[in-house]
């Protein structure tokens, strides 16, 4: 590849020149086009996963070849959760116990480069513009529902974040057939109420709460509704690549879009403060 450069710029929420990232026998290099900054990436810029630094980040890059790569990469094949956990022959890499998280503890897609595992990147509809694809590698593939079952977000964003914005960007998103069905003030006092009569009888006993945060203090749940209503709690890291495949298949069916705001490389540095204004009501991505 010899038209690839020794050298690229990469955002490490300041600007630097650094090598291009070496690749093995399985991986893809990619030529970034566009890449997401979420919760998560603000996350590492705090300290909550103790990063070791420096870090290029972005776990939610496309790229110019038409490819979008999740944020996990490099399964050992060897440990107990490769072992256990399959995808039909190939391990499920969600659960390998030494994978590699791209922005979290590898560089991520906030660079000209980035290293891909081919066994973890999907092939994007030629509709779907590169900024529109960055977000849908984080946001768009986490938590997997079954079809006609009713089900409550906390807060309408990236994941459910920016609560005191959701409301009017749910009322907003379009086209009308992807709006919610009922749109509920949490601060109001029934609001608890309020879903469980939406969700009929599928709302009050018995259902699923699917924690997508990650709060440094950890989550606290009612003992008394965890066992004599038995709900279960369940978490959700990302899809595999088939489901990951048809979650695009459906973007691009469905006509999916988010509500974006794009910004350049020169003002990666404003990006924590950015993505903290109490404003803001789209996801941000660098468009390199």
């Amino acid at each position: 590849m010899s038209s690839v450069p020794k050298t690229m710029k990469a955002a490490r929420l300041t600007r630097h020149t650094v090598p291009v990232p070496e690749y093995g026998d399985n991986d893809l290099l990619l030529k970034v086009g566009a890449a997401g900054f979420c919760h998560t990436d603000y996350q590492v810029y705090e300290g909550v996963y103790q990063s070791k630094l420096p870090l290029t980040p972005s776990h939610e890059p496309k790229v110019g070849q038409r490819v979008g790569m999740l944020n996990l990469k490099h399964a050992c094949n060897s440990c107990g959760g490769c072992r256990n956990y399959r995808e039909g022959d190939p391990p499920n890499m969600r659960f390998c116990e030494n994978k590699e998280m791209a922005g979290v503890q590898h560089d991520g897609g906030f660079a000209e480069y980035v290293v891909a595992d081919a066994g973890s990147s999907s092939l994007l509809p030629d509709g779907l513009s590169s900024e529109q694809a960055a977000p849908m590698m984080c946001a768009g593939v986490i938590g997997v529902i079954e079809k006609d079952l009713p089900v409550a977000v906390i807060g309408v964003g990236g994941l459910g974040q920016r609560p005191s914005k959701g409301r009017d960007l749910a009322q907003e998103v379009g086209p009308e057939n992807l709006r919610a069905d009922k749109v509920i003030n949490y601060n109001n006092k029934d609001a608890t109420e309020q879903v469980i009569k939406f969700g009929g009888d599928a709302g009050g006993v018995a259902g699923v709460c699917v924690p997508l945060g990650l709060p440094p203090d950890g989550f606290k749940f009612g003992a008394i509704d965890l066992v004599f209503k038995e709900r279960v709690i369940r978490g959700s890291l990302v899809a595999t690549k088939p489901l990951t495949d048809e979650m695009f298949k459906l973007v691009d069916k469905h006509g999916v879009r988010s509500h974006l705001t794009t910004i350049g490389f020169k003002d990666v540095p404003k990006l924590p403060e950015v993505y903290m204004n109490e404003h803001l009501k789209c996801r941000l991505v660098l468009k390199m």
